[in-house]
């Protein structure tokens, strides 16, 4: 069940914007069991947490007042059009919302809603044709559109150097091993250290990044992201 929505959140990272916060714990422990990737921030902290975690899906929860989240909503929206951006409201600010917004973000949701109908939210308001990952400031990866995009300027990648990257950012706290590279990207085909190493290449130049992907010679390699 919500597979689709695990294999996403595996991945990209999220952000959880509540009014106040004041048990770490208390909010996250949920997403933690589907989501590798994700901060918590109140709303006068949540735009210096987005610039510095860059996430793909911002959950914002404002139940009191929904003044400040819109003008971070709004903030977000001026420089990022794809972030999907949901909203846990009450039914008295879910007006307000919708027309202080007009069309900014993918969903709104009442609560109290359960968790696990709150997921069921997730994964049909997830823009999953527009989900990108900040490599850094000026670089973004677009997985679906197998490419790059350095400032303006989109860059091809091929289906293996978009496997690759896909692997090492599911799994960029730790080392991919070679076999697990193997396994994801070349599947039933046996791929030569040879290869391997002029995809990393081809990487870093289009990239314009020379230390992009490290190299631990015996054990695999790790995305630096910046």
């Amino acid at each position: 069940m919500f597979e689709k929505l695990k294999n996403t959140l595996r991945t990209v990272d999220m952000l959880y914007v509540i009014e106040e916060k004041w048990d770490d714990d208390y909010h996250l422990m949920p997403f933690r069991l589907i989501c590798d990737h994700i901060s918590l921030s109140d709303l006068e902290k949540a735009w210096e947490m987005y610039l510095l975690s860059k996430p793909s899906i911002v959950l914002i929860h404002a139940m009191i007042d929904n003044s400040v989240a819109t003008e971070f909503i709004k903030k977000i929206r001026y420089v990022n059009s794809k972030c999907t951006i949901i909203v846990l409201t009450s039914n008295k600010l879910k007006e307000k919302f919708s027309a202080d917004l007009n069309g900014d973000i993918q969903k709104l949701i009442v609560h109290p809603i359960g968790f696990e109908n709150l997921i069921i939210s997730l994964e049909s308001s997830i823009d999953y044709d527009n989900l990108y990952y900040y490599i850094n400031d000026t670089l973004l990866f677009e997985p679906n559109s197998s490419s790059l995009v350095l400032e303006d300027k989109r860059i091809s990648l091929t289906k293996k150097e978009t496997q690759l990257l896909m692997i090492l950012l599911q799994n960029r706290h730790r080392i991919v091993s070679y076999v697990e590279i193997e396994n994801y990207v070349w599947q039933n085909e046996s791929m030569s250290r040879n290869t391997l190493t002029s995809i990393v290449r081809n990487i870093r130049k289009k990239s314009q990044l020379k230390d992009l992907i490290k190299n631990f010679s015996g054990q695999g390699y790790q995305i630096n992201l910046q």
